[in-house]
């Protein structure tokens, strides 16, 4: 049998990060929110229908690009030089 070359796609875990991060990020905006509340003490539920009504569920993804950002650097990188 022949030996074919394996081609490595270390890039392939710093898009599955991104991908992670898409799916992630708002459950880290709103456990933030629950961390940093100054007045009264808002459930999760109820802190998520307000943020919702007042800003749109787009506010939900709000920061995103910076986890993305932080996702295709250090994770790629990451895994680029533990895969080489």
């Amino acid at each position: 049998m022949g030996e074919r070359k394996r081609l490595s796609r270390w890039y392939f875990g710093g898009l599955g990060s991104a991908g992670a991060a898409c799916c992630t990020h708002p459950l880290d905006l709103l456990k933030v929110h629950l961390q940093t509340q100054q007045e009264g003490k808002l459930s999760l539920l109820r802190l998520t229908v307000n943020i919702v009504k007042q800003q749109g569920v787009l506010a939900l993804y709000n920061g995103l690009s910076a986890s993305l950002l932080r996702q295709l650097t250090y994770s790629t990188t990451r895994f680029g030089i533990l895969r080489g």
